[in-house]
């Protein structure tokens, strides 16, 4: 039981740091990771570049990671994060 609390724990985590960035960004990171789709395929899906999809997914997880999301949900503590490339 504690393991599915867990886990609910950190999709509600996920979607309220997800809710925190800028639709665009929100919007490509989803896509991207939730829906699998490819940067061609969301740059189709929203009207707009290849390079502003891939432009949007990395300030999106920098935006995740900068504010511990990522690192919470690895399990990890954020300074442990902050030399892996981005």
């Amino acid at each position: 039981m504690a393991d599915r609390t867990t886990q609910v724990e950190h999709r509600g985590a996920l979607m309220d740091a997800l809710a925190g960035l800028p639709l665009r960004q929100r919007s490509a990171v989803v896509l991207r990771y939730f829906e699998d789709m490819t940067p061609a395929q969301i740059a189709a899906a929203l009207g707009t570049r290849e390079s502003t999809v891939r432009s949007q997914i990395t300030r999106g997880l920098a935006g995740l990671r900068d504010d511990g999301v990522l690192a919470a949900l690895a399990g990890r503590p954020q300074e442990s994060l902050k030399g892996l490339p981005r």
